[in-house]
């Protein structure tokens, strides 16, 4: 498994995402929305998705792994507005308005 050119760029469409790295096993972006970076890396047949609060901090312990790039993005976004809410869920219907407007 590596990320084509065609993943990276739909996974990066639109104005979400800044990239500090992109390869066919590793992309690093920052979330313009909640300002966590991100590092998506191959493992094992699954993308490993890993995130820190600024970019001189270690990566936190907790890991998550997604199928595809189109599922990280998702999952990505997800936190993003779990954090801007205050850390607090988002109501379902809400949530999947949301996540058909970045999608």
């Amino acid at each position: 498994m590596i990320f084509s050119e065609k993943d990276i760029e739909r996974f990066l469409r639109g104005d979400y995402f800044e990239v500090y790295r992109s390869d066919e096993r590793e992309i690093t972006v920052l979330s313009k929305n909640s300002e966590d970076f991100w590092d998506l890396t191959i493992f094992q047949n699954k993308i490993e998705i890993r995130h820190k609060h600024k970019l001189n901090h270690p990566y936190h312990k907790d890991k998550w792994y997604a199928t595809n790039l189109e599922d990280a993005r998702e999952r990505i976004i997800k936190h993003d507005l779990y954090v801007m809410n205050g850390r607090k869920p988002i109501e379902p219907e809400l949530l999947n308005h949301i996540l058909k407007f970045y999608k």
